[in-house]
């Protein structure tokens, strides 16, 4: 921080009020520092002051590098130091001043100085900003709905997303703003994209066009309980979806509202649609082997049967099983525990089978 920079200058004051120090070279030869004079003290915190205060009168509220973040404290944070700051001029002024003097009213720049440049923008953040106000008026102009110029509720909740995230970016450094600015574009591009176009016939088109991608994508997803590898149920789920889809898509006369309902009943199905972020190939093998067993066990009071209780128990740890399986996000740690407990109830259930 510029404050904290300069500010470290003061702490040589120190010496000065300790006297000469010394100290031993290579050879045993004292090294002599001497101490600035007072007026060279003076002279020195004086053109401090006086550059800080021409950047605390000329400082103004905006997104530029050197402007102060918002409003709500610049007139109580700017007023608070420019106090100090005038105080020291009059100490540094003052005839006879002592070096006990000097170091008291520099060390009162402390608190109101790191107020004031802690609020500081150190980077631009002009760019982003002026992006984030035309995809925030861009956002208040397309309402949401089914006809020309709208857009689907699901568009308009990820545009606004990403106008919420880039906004809090604005606390960022200088390869955040970048990346940022850059991920908003996108995100604006593909809001525009998603706006319905005046005419139903290019609406129904470019409706088609996107099903048949996204058929193709979802067709050829790897699927599997592997890392990176797709739920298979959640790829039937999606694909599903998108059949449908495509055959309002290819309905004669289909109108704006019957194409966009469509359209807006794949957004459950395309969320649930990620890639595993761990392998839960052994929790299946064991979700597999578990339900082969609890189907093969009735429940009774002969020989190879059990308990209602036991039975209901083991089907309810084999669901939690599944529950964790099933979503993709689950991460390794879970999964293994989910085996783990799915291996245990097993064991509890074959010691429950009547012998």
């Amino acid at each position: 921080m510029k404050f904290i920079e300069r500010i470290s200058l003061r702490f040589l004051l120190l010496a000065f009020l300790g006297g000469i120090l010394s100290s031993c070279n290579a050879v045993d030869e004292p090294t002599v520092v001497t101490p600035k004079t007072v007026d060279q003290y003076i002279a020195q915190f004086s053109q401090f002051v006086a550059s800080e205060r021409a950047f605390v009168d000329s400082c103004k509220v905006g997104y530029n590098k050197g402007n102060f973040k918002g409003t709500t404290n610049f007139a109580t944070y700017k007023a608070a130091y420019l106090i100090a700051l005038k105080a020291d001029s009059a100490a540094l002024v003052k005839p006879g001043v002592t070096i006990t003097e000097l170091v008291n009213a520099n060390t009162a720049l402390s608190v109101p100085g790191k107020a004031f440049w802690g609020s500081i923008y150190k980077t631009d953040f002009r760019p982003l900003n002026d992006s984030i106000v035309k995809a925030d008026a861009l956002n208040a102009a397309t309402p949401v709905g089914v006809s020309g110029g709208q857009v689907l509720k699901d568009a308009k909740d990820v545009f606004s997303a990403a106008i919420a995230t880039a906004k809090v970016t604005l606390i960022g450094v200088d390869r955040q703003i970048v990346e940022t600015n850059a991920i908003l574009y996108a995100a604006k591009k593909a809001f525009i994209a998603a706006i319905i176009p005046a005419t139903i016939e290019i609406y129904v088109q470019n409706s088609k066009d996107y099903l048949t991608a996204q058929i193709t994508v979802v067709q050829n997803s790897p699927v599997g309980f592997d890392i990176k590898q797709y739920i298979p149920t959640l790829q039937t789920n999606y694909l599903n979806a998108l059949l449908a889809a495509q055959t309002v898509a290819n309905t004669a006369g289909v109108t704006y509202a019957q194409l966009s309902a469509a359209l807006d009943a794949l957004t459950s199905p395309r969320k649930a649609f990620v890639a595993n972020v761990s392998d839960r190939k052994a929790l299946n093998e064991a979700i597999v082997a578990a339900e082969t067993l609890n189907t093969a066990t009735v429940v009774g009071t002969a020989t190879g049967q059990v308990s209602q209780a036991a039975k209901t128990t083991f089907t309810t740890a084999i669901t939690t099983a599944k529950t964790a399986r099933d979503n993709p996000a689950t991460i390794d740690g879970n999964v293994k525990a989910a085996t783990y407990a799915l291996g245990l109830a097993k064991t509890a259930f074959s010691t429950a089978i009547i012998k």
